[in-house]
């Protein structure tokens, strides 16, 4: 046994349990060795897990290297292609890599680090980031979630641990760059025409506030301060008043609980952006009212939005993704056009065109609505100036990365 083995042991044994739990036991027992023999190489827990990192930042450089090389020697808007194909052919061929991208990264300390690391190795990407970096993020956002429900959808058709094919890859590929470099590809005369501050008005005469249930306040500020996974029943009972008995009476399990939690979220979260889209028979308009009273809802409820960035990439790929949370019909975790996600997509009726992906698109607007609303530093209500991030990320989304703006040269 060697410190490589045990590295790439714990790639796919955390992996397999979306680092739920990271004991070194579980390593050890896949090895069929002693956990003492683990220390022989590593010191303790995050010393594999620096490791871990390492790896991954290495073999992630190597791959993206020859095409980054390719890439510079080219325009911009053509050298961002190439490299988004070239990403998303890297996390598509490497689930590992890309579950330990999912839940170790993206989100945490280690993406502040992920350029510079990346330079270290020889990988400069500031070229696509300089006055751009909010674009920058949106694009990372989408391909983070489009591979989240690439992987997803393998393993609930049981082809989770079947090599990708090329067709997979190029299907794949395929949209991405589609989604980014021309979103829903809308009128961009339209788009420029668009009264912002008027809409944003309108969004916020919805009243989004509201009288919510005393044990749901409980549970959603349980799971914001330690997720979903990481939430216990007796956290929630003194955080509720109630005893574990009492909670028992409402729900099944922590599982039934957290389920029936997040439901009730996105229904609220939809009869409100329900009732702002009847603001407008403006489709462009719609969705920049719908994409407001979101935010606005979430703005207003802290710990919603923290639990919510909290699952946003683990319910494309985790347990309680696959099952419960998409059949009960609030479709948040739902990347492809199930059942579950009907409830959610009737709220882009005759807003977007429908297409093969149209329910991933949906779900794929919500994700960075979170995302960017978690990328503030300051967490206000959103502002009416001129280049507001939801501006931006409304551009993105019905635009693409805007070529002749963003990424001329």
């Amino acid at each position: 046994m060697t410190r490589e083995d045990i590295i790439t042991t714990a790639f796919q044994v955390w992996g397999r349990q979306f680092y739920q739990s990271t004991s070194l036991t579980a390593i050890a027992q896949a090895l069929h060795v002693s956990k003492p023999a683990l220390y022989r190489h590593f010191k303790n827990k995050n010393d594999l897990l620096d490791a871990m990192h390492r790896r991954f930042f290495d073999a992630y450089a190597a791959y993206i290297k020859p095409f980054y090389d390719a890439a510079v020697t080219k325009r911009k808007s053509e050298g961002i292609l190439i490299i988004i194909r070239a990403m998303a052919t890297f996390y598509a061929r490497n689930e590992d890599f890309s579950i330990f991208f999912l839940i170790q990264i993206y989100g945490n300390s280690a993406m502040e680090t992920m350029g510079r690391r990346l330079q270290e190795r020889g990988v400069d990407m500031s070229r696509y980031h300089t006055g751009y970096v909010q674009t920058s993020r949106f694009v990372v956002a989408t391909l983070t979630f489009i591979l989240a429900c690439f992987h997803r959808q393998r393993a609930l058709a049981g082809d989770g641990k079947k090599p990708v094919v090329d067709e997979e890859i190029k299907k794949l590929t395929d949209f991405t760059a589609e989604i980014v470099l021309y979103g829903l590809r809308f009128e961009k005369t339209k788009i420029d025409a668009l009264d912002y501050e008027g809409i944003e008005k309108k969004a916020k005469s919805v009243p989004v506030a509201g009288e919510k249930n005393h044990l749901l306040k409980a549970i959603a500020s349980a799971l914001a301060e330690s997720g979903p996974w990481g939430v216990s029943i007796q956290e929630i009972a003194q955080k509720s008043g109630l005893s574990k008995s009492s909670l028992y009476c409402h729900f099944e399990n922590k599982r039934d609980m957290i389920i029936k939690f997040f439901v009730n979220e996105f229904e609220r979260l939809i009869a409100f952006a329900e009732e702002g889209k009847r603001l407008s028979e403006e489709p462009e308009e719609q969705l920049y009212i719908i994409m407001n009273v979101i935010a606005n809802y979430l703005l207003s409820a802290p710990d919603i939005l923290s639990a919510l960035d909290w699952l946003k990439t683990r319910i494309a790929i985790s347990p309680l993704g696959k099952q419960n949370l998409v059949a009960s019909g609030g479709g948040g975790g739902a990347c492809g056009a199930d059942s579950g996600s009907l409830h959610f997509s009737a709220l882009f009726a005759d807003v977007i065109p429908l297409n093969e992906y149209s329910a991933m698109t949906h779900h794929l607007i919500l994700f960075l609505i979170i995302n960017t609303l978690m990328s503030r530093k300051e967490q206000t209500e959103i502002s009416g100036q001129d280049g507001s991030n939801l501006r931006l990320l409304y551009r993105f989304v019905t635009l693409g990365i805007d070529l002749s703006r963003a990424y001329a040269g």
